[in-house]
């Protein structure tokens, strides 16, 4: 309930087309439940929402039926729920949030819990399916994998596995990390399923053994990132540098030198286009190198660029052990094996690779198998300044390769770009 009356409070300072008796009945509503004085609380909602009509948001329904469930009164409590299952406004948040609703526990042992919130769950996976079909949503397999786990909540056993079987069979980016997949909690009720059993195996075949190691886990280094307005191929939005935790960047030092121009939480879980920051980068693909394969793309304008600069990798152990960036000895300059940036082209994510160190050399399973290498490409030099300073460099002349990584299954070689940028970093 508390995340109701939350979900309930912001409409009310935000939205100023209410009716006001509609508002005085849902604060009378929040104080009744307060007072746990259920039923004449559950009364102020029903009237609010009689008063309101078709224009009633999800968390007076949610309030409503939550009242009536601790009051007792199971059929008034399933006649408000109801009303979700054909809601248009709700989310696979606010289903799942309803789901481990504590208000709920007095009518969780009735027959038509289960029958509700199935509907509920189907009615917010109907809205996000079609926030993927009509290309809202940025990943389609992180949002399949949270509609899994969604139906593992509500204990549904075939749409929870029809869900995972829509990943791992489809033939853009199926796989799915083993490690992370056979350890979800949410997914223990199917432990004994023969379904579950032969399909995490399937999971486990398709996805390789991690073949390198890290030198030590550092923690990360908050930085920031300025490119120098000297860059030719690589330009800033002319706003300054890039800081870590403003306005949705995360630039940092770990194993590599890392920007997220949108944001960690972003890219990772919502993935969602109006998550992107307010900053953006531009790269230059107007110079394709001859007979390698590549064209003239333009200048692109990406919000979601990302920028993976690595310092060493020692390819003569059992296990290719990677250096941490800030390893780097201070005063010297060094070739990057490694260095890829992300962005997207016309809604498709691609990859500018320099260095010979492939994504997927380490097996990681984010590359899904693939390999994206960086054959006939020139290394980026990064220098250490000082104990907090770094310039990378990709000189003038500089070549890297394109990939169209939309698809890490299958990564497509888009051919050689001339390239030449400055970046300057400084640790926080």
């Amino acid at each position: 309930m508390k995340n109701a009356i939350a979900f309930i409070c912001f409409f009310i300072i935000s939205d100023f087309g209410y009716s006001q008796d509609a508002t005085i009945f849902y604060k009378k509503a929040d104080s009744l439940y307060k007072a746990k004085d259920y039923k004449n609380s559950a009364f102020a909602y029903s009237e609010g929402i009689r008063i309101e009509g078709t224009t009633t948001r999800v968390g007076r329904y949610w309030g409503c039926a939550c009242s009536w469930s601790l009051a007792g009164d199971a059929d008034s409590a399933f006649s408000y729920l109801r009303q979700l299952e054909y809601s248009d406004k709700i989310s696979l948040d606010n289903a799942l949030e309803i789901i481990n609703d504590a208000d709920f526990k007095p009518i969780q042992s009735d027959s038509r819990w289960q029958t509700a919130i199935n509907a509920i769950l189907n009615n917010a996976v109907k809205s996000l399916s079609n926030a993927i079909k009509s290309s809202k949503r940025i990943n389609p397999v992180k949002d399949r994998y949270e509609i899994a786990g969604a139906w593992a909540t509500a204990k549904n056993s075939d749409s929870t596995l029809f869900y995972l079987n829509s990943i791992i069979n489809s033939d853009i980016n199926r796989f799915v990390a083993f490690d992370i997949m056979s350890q979800d909690k949410r997914f223990s009720f199917l432990y004994s399923d023969p379904r579950w059993i032969n399909l995490l195996n399937v999971v486990k075949k398709n996805c390789p053994p991690f073949t390198c190691d890290h030198r030590q886990n550092r923690p990360r280094i908050p930085m920031t990132l300025t490119i120098d307005p000297s860059s030719e191929y690589l330009r800033s939005d002319g706003k300054g540098s890039y800081r870590d935790n403003q306005d949705k960047v995360s630039a940092y030092l770990q194993t590599g030198c890392n920007l997220m121009l949108s944001g960690l939480e972003p890219l990772q879980d919502s993935r969602n286009w109006t998550d992107a920051s307010t900053r953006y980068i531009t790269i230059d693909l107007n110079k394709p190198v001859k007979k390698s394969g590549s064209l003239k793309l333009g200048i692109i304008k990406d919000h979601f660029s990302v920028f993976h600069f690595f310092y060493r990798i020692d390819t003569t152990l059992k296990l290719d052990l990677i250096y941490n960036f800030n390893e780097i000895p201070i005063s010297s300059t060094i070739e990057s094996p490694r260095t890829d940036i992300e962005f997207y082209v016309n809604g498709k994510l691609h990859m500018l690779k320099f260095g010979y160190w492939s994504l997927g050399d380490c097996g990681e399973w984010y590359a899904c198998g693939g390999k994206v290498n960086g054959a006939g490409t020139t290394p980026i030099k990064i220098t250490r300044n000082t104990t907090t300073s770094y310039t990378i460099e990709a000189q003038k002349g500089s070549i890297g390769r394109l990939w169209d990584i939309d698809n890490r299954t299958n990564p497509i070689d888009k051919g050689l770009y001339e390239s030449g940028f400055i970046i300057h970093i400084e640790t926080q």
